[in-house]
């Protein structure tokens, strides 16, 4: 189990080399040599998964430190490597690997190059400790870790002032969501002494942690807590924003790691949440309602990096629904896939915003793309239908059917319904983007230049693993949480056949609505109460913006502001200064009194010597 100490050690010495010789060494043998330690780093994570294979009960728990030793609390500094650990370092490695890669390309010729790497590798260190931690308190540290890096890798072209703003916005939503997580984990250790995930899965099963009030509230606070980082209503505003950032980061960060983070809280803590039926049914309404909320917004959004931002926020709102009914297995077989077809995504969409001079209008973007950039037709092609579920063929529709199967085998027909709905949204807003961008006409400028192994390679190997070939090689998963009884029979075979059919289906229908019929769309679209309708749904997301922007935003700002004059500087310094007043008071006093006593005394003997001398 030592070589888990090598899946972090490699991209911390990376980090390390980056900032003692970004001044000192060329930018290709920095950016090979740090390749390298992330791709050892796979190296010994594709290790671990070969252990796992053959083990996969497995479970290492080790302290390697205590942090907090003081009276009675204690809190240690530990790892905790399961399946659930194996599974998420393997994700996300892997897709980090590749994103760097294709980064070496995409950031060689952008100012502050070499510190754009010294972020990812940094952002991939609190991911990982995120990970591997097994305590809430060491993963908190991660999780804030993975924050800050956030918030400093979209604000990357800070020159410019809506970059500024997005990153702040995009910093304090999540903050919202931090601050109650930490309230949560306080509350744990005042009631339960302990923040060891597996002391405290070994409490529930011991029944000395029941499904209470108190709990109720616990849960409740980490459920806003993973809102915040999975970007789910009522905290989803800040990963739009978050697209204003280099488009790796829109993969690497905002597909297939931060957002991934809020879903990992809950699968660690799953046998806390069962015990609580309502708050589990409350992620199934919060995922249900972020999932149709914004495939509405992606249907009408006109900005290629903000549709598969909202593509990304469907998506986690699918598996929310599937951690609500149980389905955790089916759930991360559909992260897995999820972070591959969306990266494919994202890349593909950054190489093709540099061909048309970086512009982002679907609408502006080029004249019949599909013709001069193929390949990258390609491997939309597949991203899109793996992303909708296109049946046999790709991975997205095995890892979305078997959460379908899950929620039907519920009987929460609320919950069906809305994945129902959204295998129609889905369909319809991906090959809106893909028709529009690439079969309409335009007059936009393209830049004629030549693709390299650095583009071709990671966007073959998430094309490979976005089809059937992806659901081959992924790890067992199917023994670590406990498996649902689903329904025998054709019940299967008739869920899978109505899901295949509505995807055909509407495919069809975005094609002769965009490609063949276009003038209806266009005819629909003048109607000036539907503009209306489109930009208070495009540009508030649904009137989200003007509340965030009352109560949260105004707020932080406000509290933020008031901290930067330093009020506790003042009170500190009154009292200091009341203080002396004081002390210089009673001394004034003290010298009174004594000179009243050396005064009285002086009269007493002069008194009493004019006594003697009379007498």
């Amino acid at each position: 189990m030592n070589i888990i100490y090598l899946v972090i050690f490699f991209p911390l010495i990376s980090f390390i080399f980056l900032f003692f010789f970004k001044n000192v060494l060329s930018y290709k043998i920095i950016s090979f040599i740090s390749f390298l330690l992330i791709s050892l780093s796979v190296v010994s994570v594709c290790l671990l998964d070969i252990f796992f294979f053959i083990s996969p009960y497995f479970t290492f728990e080790k302290c390697l430190w205590s942090w907090w030793n003081i009276q009675s609390i204690t809190i240690d500094i530990g790892i905790l490597i399961d399946s659930l650990t194996c599974v998420f370092l393997s994700m996300i490695t892997i897709v980090a690997c590749l994103v760097y890669f294709f980064s070496i390309w995409y950031m060689q010729h952008k100012t502050n190059n070499i510190g754009f790497f010294e972020l990812v590798n940094l952002f991939l260190v609190n991911m990982l400790i995120l990970v591997i931690s097994n305590n809430f308190l060491f993963m908190y540290l991660g999780w804030e870790g993975i924050s800050v890096c956030s918030y400093l890798l979209i604000n990357f072209y800070y020159s410019q002032v809506r970059v500024n703003y997005s990153a702040m916005k995009s910093f304090i939503f999540t903050k919202v969501g931090d601050l109650f997580l930490i309230t949560a984990i306080l509350l744990l250790y005042i009631h339960y002494h302990t923040l060891n995930f597996y002391e405290i899965a070994f409490l529930t099963k011991i029944y000395l942690i029941k499904g209470t009030k108190f709990l109720q509230i616990v849960n409740v606070l980490l459920l806003i807590g993973a809102i915040g980082k999975s970007a789910q209503i009522p905290l989803q505003i800040w990963l739009p924003e978050a697209m204003v950032g280099p488009t790796p980061v829109s993969a690497l960060i905002h597909a297939a790691t931060m957002v991934t983070s809020g879903i990992y809280l809950i699968l660690r803590n799953y046998n806390v949440f069962i015990l609580t039926p309502h708050v589990l049914y409350m992620i199934g309404i919060v995922g249900g309602i972020t999932l149709i909320l914004s495939s509405i917004v992606a249907l009408v959004e006109i900005d290629i990096k903000r549709i598969l931002a909202y593509s990304t926020m469907s998506q986690i709102g699918y598996i929310f629904i599937a951690l609500s009914v149980g389905a955790c297995n089916a759930a991360v077989m559909h992260l897995i896939i999820h972070a591959i077809f969306k990266a494919l995504l994202f890349l593909s969409a950054g190489v093709l915003i540099s061909k048309c001079c970086y512009e982002q209008n679907i609408f502006r973007m080029g004249n019949q793309l599909y013709k001069r950039f193929p390949f990258l037709y390609v491997c939309f092609l597949i991203g899109g239908v793996s992303l909708a579920g296109f049946p046999i063929f790709t991975a997205g529709f095995y890892s979305k059917e078997g959460i379908l199967l899950c929620i039907y085998n519920s009987k929460n027909m609320f919950f069906f319904i809305i994945a129902i709905l959204s295998i129609i949204l889905t369909t319809l807003y991906i090959f809106r983007l893909i028709f529009v961008t690439f079969h309409t006409s335009s007059n936009y400028h393209i830049t004629k230049t030549s693709m390299n192994c650095f583009q071709y390679i990671p966007l073959i190997i998430f094309s490979i693993f976005s089809t059937t070939f992806g659901i081959l090689i992924l790890p067992n998963i199917s023994n670590m949480f406990p498996m649902i009884a689903l329904p025998k029979g054709y019940t299967k075979f008739y869920l899978e056949s109505i899901s295949s059919i509505l995807v055909i289906l509407n495919i069809f229908i975005s094609y002769y609505f965009y490609i063949l019929r276009k003038n209806i769309v266009l005819k629909i679209f003048i109607l000036k109460c539907l503009v209306t309708l489109i930009n208070f749904i495009k540009d508030s997301s649904f009137g989200f913006y003007y509340i965030y922007e009352l109560f949260f935003l105004n707020i932080y700002l406000a509290v933020a502001y008031f901290l930067s004059r330093k009020p506790f500087n003042v009170c500190s310094c009154f009292v200091l200064f009341l203080v002396k007043k004081i002390n210089f008071l009673l001394i004034s006093i003290e010298d009174i009194t004594l000179n009243v006593y050396i005064m009285l005394i002086s009269l007493n003997i002069i008194f009493v010597s004019c006594l003697i001398i009379l007498y």
